[in-house]
């Protein structure tokens, strides 16, 4: 089997939307319309798939910590939420994390 061959056959074990996604891009690779060498596409066509794993390790440690979370979402006024993120912005850290750090103190004090 040749590079491209073994390209093919780690693309065709991907979820679909991603499968389509990279032989699109590897075909573009192929056409040599981006004037890259063979060795150039299989590189960048390797790149991508590798990132497409990251994200599938990602989504996988995801899914196994999800037994132990919950999301908890709020839709808020947008004034208030713009209050809330500048004030996260001024403590140098993420609306998310501001909000998390809300709770863990409302739960300290112990109001419900």
């Amino acid at each position: 089997m040749d590079d491209s061959g073994k390209v093919y056959f780690v693309i065709s074990r991907r979820r679909a939307r991603e499968r389509d996604r990279l032989a699109r891009a590897y075909a573009r690779f192929r056409r040599r319309d981006m004037d890259l060498t063979r060795e150039e596409a299989i590189d960048l066509a390797g790149e991508l798939i590798l990132a497409g794993e990251a994200g599938d390790r990602k989504a996988a440690q995801d899914r196994r910590a999800d037994g132990a979370r919950l999301l908890v979402g709020a839709r808020l006024p947008r004034e208030l939420a713009e209050a809330y993120r500048a004030q996260a912005h001024a403590q140098g850290v993420s609306l998310y994390r501001w909000a998390v750090e809300a709770f863990a103190r409302h739960y300290a004090r112990g109001e419900t």
